[in-house]
């Protein structure tokens, strides 16, 4: 990840930026093609402004970031596919 052009923050902080990033795309098997960096490289550069410059801290916003909205849209989808395979009751079924 480019990092690198981010000047306003210094080079260590932008080497720990990488190492979480790497991990981060490492540990959910994603790659630098995948949409889902740029929302991970943003939470990343947000986080270090912030102020937070531990690798592994910046893994975990990272991770939390990434992993929050992918539970909640399996869910939805898993609701929604449930819903669709119960047929519907029939007026003489109905209690």
């Amino acid at each position: 990840m480019p990092f690198r052009l981010l000047t306003e923050l210094d080079l260590a902080t932008r080497e720990k930026m990488t190492a979480a990033y790497d991990a981060v795309c490492q540990q959910l098997g994603i790659q630098a093609s995948d949409p889902l960096t740029a929302k991970l490289a943003a939470t990343i550069v947000a986080a270090a402004k912030e102020g937070l410059v531990d690798s592994e801290e910046l893994k975990v916003r990272g991770l939390a970031a990434l992993q929050a909205p992918a539970v909640s849209q399996k869910s939805l989808f898993k609701r929604v596919t449930n819903a669709a395979s119960v047929p519907p009751m029939s007026p003489h079924t109905r209690s």
